[in-house]
């Protein structure tokens, strides 16, 4: 059969010679594979139909995608835009526990929740997605944060060896805590260590009188507290603990001694080293035992270490550090503030 080169067309963002055979079909040759054509053009006189005149590519990149996919092709072509997209990962504490019931039938499940999003903390903080760009990712409500007694006390629990404990403990023994801790969040030592733990917008005049205006997080501070609770081995790893973790005492948090994985404040990976880009040699031991443990909890079987792992991590993540969203009624507000207390 006789060939020969009828013209040259843009499909897919690539330019295509068209052979034209004797019966009046067409095809352009792509790997290996004579690709038809043939709907492109009249039946009578050979000439293009009237939507491919012009050689815009988005819609030879359409129509072409659209026929090849009808007959089976496994090629994609270009021209049209694409995007994959993923279910968002949810964790609800109610269905882990709910008034100190277990929730055999739900934790499971959110067990996996907590550790497909620590996986995405890892690899969110070592490719750079945390960094704040979007207010409407890094401005996160948390229950902590949702009336200054809370919030001095959260940040107590959470002062090891700081200036500013002084501070705080100043404001925690006075009736006027609003006054003055308006006045003493503009020193130095104080705001610098808030900033420092991930608070992101406590200033001298911030109001706590609404969950609308309380303080607020970034996702590089949750997405920290999650991965501290993978840190350890057996007897100190919070997610793989052998034994049920009570409530820590009123001066400690289980995670206050954890290492600091992810900076929540710039969202980069290795603050355990201030302001040091490249992890240490140790810093990328633990995070390379972290990712193991992860995928050791989120493989388990049985129904009692599964237990014991989600009630830990409830009790960590929901009950000390309060990482929860205020509700947003001042009656669902009051009862999660109940449970967390």
């Amino acid at each position: 059969m006789f060939y020969n080169i009828k013209m040259k067309l843009l499909i897919g963002g690539k330019s295509r010679s068209i052979y034209m055979r004797k019966d009046g079909s067409a095809y352009y040759k792509s790997g290996g594979e004579n690709v038809d054509v043939s709907y492109m053009f009249k039946k009578n006189g050979g000439g293009l139909k009237k939507q491919y005149i012009g050689g815009v590519q988005d819609n030879l990149g359409k129509v072409e995608q659209k026929k090849r996919s009808k007959k089976g092709f496994k090629q994609i072509l270009g021209g049209a835009i694409s995007s994959i997209n993923f279910d968002k990962i949810e964790i609800k504490s109610e269905d882990i526990m709910t008034k100190g019931i277990y929730q055999a039938d739900k934790a499971p499940k959110q067990l996996k929740n907590i550790c497909c999003l620590a996986l995405y903390g890892l690899g969110a903080a070592m490719t750079g997605e945390l960094e704040k760009v979007d207010p409407a990712k890094d401005t996160i409500n948390v229950t902590v944060g949702k009336n200054l007694d809370t919030f001095l006390t959260y940040l107590n629990k959470s002062v090891l060896d700081d200036p500013a404990k002084s501070q705080i403990n100043e404001i925690l023994s006075v009736p006027d805590k609003n006054a003055i801790f308006g006045q003493n969040v503009v020193k130095d030592e104080l705001k610098t260590f808030i900033e420092k733990l991930g608070f992101a917008n406590v200033t001298n005049a911030t109001d706590f009188s609404s969950n609308e205006k309380c303080v607020t997080v970034t996702r590089a501070y949750i997405l920290n507290k999650i991965l501290q609770c993978f840190e350890g081995d057996d007897g100190d790893c919070i997610a793989h603990s052998s034994e049920l973790l009570p409530l820590a005492a009123p001066d400690f948090l289980h995670l206050a001694k954890k290492t600091h994985f992810i900076n929540p404040i710039d969202g980069k990976l290795n603050p355990g080293l201030p302001y040091n880009p490249v992890p240490a040699p140790d810093m990328l031991e633990k995070l390379k035992k972290v990712a193991d443990r992860i995928f050791k909890v989120s493989l388990e079987a049985d129904p009692d270490n599964i237990a014991k792992s989600a009630k830990n991590l409830h009790t960590v993540l929901f009950l000390e550090e309060q990482i929860g969203a205020p509700a947003s009624s001042p009656a669902l507000s009051a009862a999660a503030g109940a449970a967390a207390d």
